[in-house]
């Protein structure tokens, strides 16, 4: 995520894809729908403002991502960046995310069931 977000260079996504062809990868993104964005957050166009008013400093960084991840539309502008980022890069790989809500970060159940319907 934050590599995502201009905060770091890279990741493990990122890496993965950069030194292997893979036909597809699947990503779950869990989703904390109790989380609420703050107001005067709704789009993508939002997100990236407040990217620009963080700049570099690593605690305002920290702060942003405490305050926005794990939400819906964190979690879409992630998915968008992570494709155009591979199609910059000429990389082919179809790439599926889904959010999942999950009860806590260890809802197995849930994790399951998510990855189930993505195979499907």
């Amino acid at each position: 995520m934050r590599a995502a977000l201009g905060f770091e260079q890279g990741c493990a996504i990122m890496s993965s894809l950069s030194h292997q062809n893979y036909s597809d990868l699947y990503i779950l993104q869990y989703t904390d729908e109790q989380k609420q964005l703050p107001s005067g957050v709704s789009t993508f166009s939002d997100i990236e403002n407040l990217i620009q008013e963080v700049g570099k400093s690593v605690q305002a960084q920290d702060a942003f991502h405490k305050l926005l991840s794990n939400t819906l539309l964190l979690n879409d502008y992630f998915a968008r960046a992570i494709k155009s980022w591979a199609s910059e890069r000429g990389i082919n790989t179809n790439i599926h995310v889904q959010n999942v809500i999950l009860s806590d970060l260890n809802d197995v159940e849930a994790i399951y069931s998510a990855a189930i319907g993505l195979l499907n």
